[in-house]
């Protein structure tokens, strides 16, 4: 059994969940980015889609939470580091109420 690809599926209700910032996405704040494999895997995944992948690193790790709780988790961390207005995120994320909490946190 295989979760980290139960988003991709949609057949678990519990997924790892990494949330992840790539800092020189080529926008001033970066990226934030969520995953259930390995932060590296994604990593990869960007590098090879010719996005500047030097300086990522993890900014949170949760094993077997709800996928809820991962895009809460990953909106709150756009809020905070203000990659949707100045980065490369191109949406808040899939939770509003998290992603202004994080926005208290610049």
């Amino acid at each position: 059994l295989v979760v980290t690809t139960a988003r991709a599926m949609g057949k678990y209700d519990v997924c790892d969940c990494t949330i992840y910032k790539l800092p020189k996405h080529g926008d001033p704040n970066g990226y934030v980015g969520q995953t259930g494999r390995k932060a590296l895997e994604r990593w990869r995944e960007h590098d090879q889609a010719g996005k500047d992948t030097s300086g990522a690193h993890v900014l949170r790790r949760e094993y077997k939470v709800t996928h809820e709780r991962c895009d809460a988790m990953e909106a709150f961390y756009i809020g905070k580091h203000d990659t949707f207005v100045h980065g490369g995120n191109k949406t808040r994320g899939n939770d509003l109420a998290a992603y202004e909490r994080g926005q208290k946190f610049r």
